[in-house]
């Protein structure tokens, strides 16, 4: 009986060392492959981006395993863009309401739309009209995160994805 015991007690001595080893290498599977699955060519823009910017693979990757494929961004891309004729637009986007929006927004932004201008040859004018046109000065922001649809459309969407790569990093 004392046999019994004895070794009962010595087995998990034994295995300690084992279990030990394999309770510190079993996070680390999953913490390679975490990153290397998320999107599909997100290990090679972190690279690329760690590389130019300094910035640490860890935070890259932490950020872009945040973001979401949305199918509802595939689907709307794809669709055909309407057809529409400029008169039909026009009653839309020009009413007092959106030009006043429009003067209040350039006097507040103006240092910084005239340096946006002279830096990348953009007439303020185009970008406040621009501006107007898809967010009505903030406030129609949209219904997807930007992170997620620029993560959706460069990593999900192969016939513009070198575009949105690019704009993601």
């Amino acid at each position: 009986m004392d046999e019994v015991l004895s070794a009962r007690r010595a087995r998990p001595a034994r295995r300690f060392p084992r279990l030990t080893g394999a309770l510190i290498a079993f996070p680390l599977l999953f913490a390679s492959a975490a990153h290397a699955g998320t999107h599909p060519g997100q290990e090679q823009l972190v690279r690329e981006v760690a590389k130019d910017t300094g910035k640490s693979k860890a935070s890259l990757n932490a950020l872009l395993d945040g973001a979401k494929k949305q199918q509802a961004i595939l689907d709307a891309i794809s669709r055909p863009a309407e057809g529409k004729p400029w008169r039909d637009y026009r009653p839309i986007f020009l009413t007092e309401q959106r030009i006043a929006a429009g003067a209040d927004f350039y006097r507040q932004h103006r240092a910084l739309l005239d340096d946006i201008g002279r830096k990348y040859g953009v007439p303020p004018e185009y970008i406040v009209a621009i501006v107007g046109v898809e967010t009505f000065y903030g406030r129609n922001t949209g219904k997807w995160k930007v992170l997620d649809a620029l993560t959706t459309l460069a990593f999900y969407y192969p016939k513009r994805a070198p575009f949105f790569r690019e704009q993601l990093k």
